[in-house]
């Protein structure tokens, strides 16, 4: 979970009982009247952690392991009355401190700002639970075992041809508390995996090395299976990339990741809090251009089972709901939060979760074949996406020279620039599909993604290269 507070390890520290904050809560705002609100996020987390060298014939040799790592995690929000204003103080909470010391700061805290009045929503009756935790969860041990095992297996099939030089692996169980003033009481139990490999093409010395990461909801079978492949193809082919050539106006063909990645801006877009702080936003109605080719089709779905933005109810609280928020271009849905609809006075709408595309084009291939030039983005270095401006870019980590869907190069380097919403004007998706997932960190919010596997997008994209 993003900002989620300090975390300790609990072993052999003495804590103070994340469980008794409500109940400090409740006393807190009888001694202090003003305090009217609060809310708390508590997080109970399990840790699996083991780290790998590659061994001669490529399988995965453990050089550390921890196991049963057990952590807690807490934060507070408070709202104090100031008049006609609320002061509002988030605090991440350290268990090895007296929890009552910390709640007064935060509150003195809370009294030295100030913004429009607003409350939280009251608790619903129902709060429909998706699937979030793996089945298996409740035995990291065992199943980094068994991903170990089948990592291990795959790297050895292509010992000929490359060497693995070390890997990493997360895994991850949290059992969360979402309480607040207004009733709500909730609790879900999350997995999380995540696993990391570093490998370079043989015959060796070599100075090029392929480093990728893999993150996951749910034990990753056949994303481990994607995953060996895509890092064992480019390792064969980055010694024999160059850069691409430069190009005012290019064609271009983009994997589920980066699709996920570029296509999420538009959802920070669909949040009304950026319509009430005057940011660029999108409103019920807009259209997003005068689609030439294939025009957007977007759903949020937060109840997908163990897919990285399933949830059950908002960060205030607010049931979680699915809709269809772009239809053939046009905006059909947003996210209003409680507070944000006491500011802005319209009704409250909790459309949030997963981002499924729904779209997908019969005649794909045959597109793709036919152009007389397209830039295949294997996968790009760090993709850098602009959720203000709706714009973003890229060096190419590897990719395809295609000419009327023959390789005539392997590409790497140059920089690729795009503007989304002149993307959207001239573009198509590919029938065939499937699923991304991002965990969440202190850096970044969760991604889910369900819908086609590859961008064909025609306007919009620059690449600076080779002249």
């Amino acid at each position: 979970m993003a900002n989620s507070g300090l975390r300790l390890k609990l072993t052999g520290v003495c804590c103070f009982p994340m469980q008794d904050l409500p109940q400090m809560l409740e006393e807190l705002s009888q001694r202090f009247p003003e305090l009217y609100a609060w809310q708390v996020f508590i997080e109970d987390i399990d840790r699996e952690q083991r780290l790998y060298l590659g061994s001669a014939d490529n399988r995965l040799a453990l050089t550390t392991m921890r196991s049963g790592i057990t952590e807690v995690a807490g934060r507070a929000e408070l709202l104090v009355r100031r008049g006609n204003a609320t002061g509002r103080a988030e605090v991440g909470l350290d268990p090895v401190r007296p929890l009552a010391e910390q709640l007064e700061q935060a509150l003195a805290m809370a009294r030295l700002n100030s913004s429009p009045y607003y409350d939280l929503p009251p608790a619903a009756d129902d709060y429909p639970q998706p699937l979030t935790l793996d089945p298996g969860a409740d035995d990291l041990a065992g199943q980094a075992s068994d991903i170990e095992k089948r990592a291990s297996d795959l790297f050895s099939r292509a010992r000929d041809r490359v060497l693995v030089n070390s890997a990493e692996l997360f895994l991850e169980r949290r059992r969360q508390k979402q309480i607040h003033s207004a009733g709500l009481q909730l609790e879900t139990s999350r997995s999380s995996y995540y696993f990391e490999a570093a490998l370079e093409k043989k015959p060796l010395p070599n100075t090029i090395e392929v480093h990728n990461t893999l993150s996951t909801i749910g034990v990753p079978v056949e994303e481990l299976d994607r995953f060996v492949q895509q890092c064992v193809t480019e390792a064969l082919l980055t010694e024999h990339s160059v850069l691409p050539p430069t190009r005012a106006r290019a064609t271009v063909l983009l994997a589920r990741d980066a699709t996920s990645q570029i296509l999420h801006a538009l959802i920070h877009q669909l949040d009304a809090a950026r319509e009430y702080h005057r940011q660029s936003h999108l409103r019920i109605g807009d259209q997003l251009c005068q689609a030439e080719g294939e025009a957007l089709c977007m759903r949020l779905d937060p109840f997908l089972p163990l897919m990285a933005e399933s949830r059950a109810a908002s960060r205030e609280g607010l049931p979680a709901v699915a809709a269809t928020v772009i239809k053939d271009g046009t905006v059909k849905d947003r996210y209003v939060s409680h507070r944000m609809s006491q500011y802005l006075q319209i009704p409250a709408n909790a459309v949030m979760g997963n981002l499924i595309l729904e779209n997908g084009s019969d005649n794909f291939e045959d597109r793709v074949l036919n152009e007389e030039e397209v830039f295949e983005i294997v996968s790009f270095s760090s993709l850098l996406v602009n959720t203000d401006q709706l714009t973003w870019s890229s060096e190419i980590k590897l990719g395809r020279l295609l000419r009327k869907g023959e390789c005539v190069a392997i590409l790497k380097g140059g920089v690729v620039s795009g503007n989304i919403r002149q993307n959207l004007e001239h573009c198509y998706f590919s029938k065939d599909q499937s699923t991304f997932n991002v965990n969440g960190d202190g850096f970044a919010l969760p991604m889910g993604y369900a819908g086609p596997s590859r961008w064909l997008i025609h306007r919009g994209v620059s690449i600076a290269g080779q002249s």
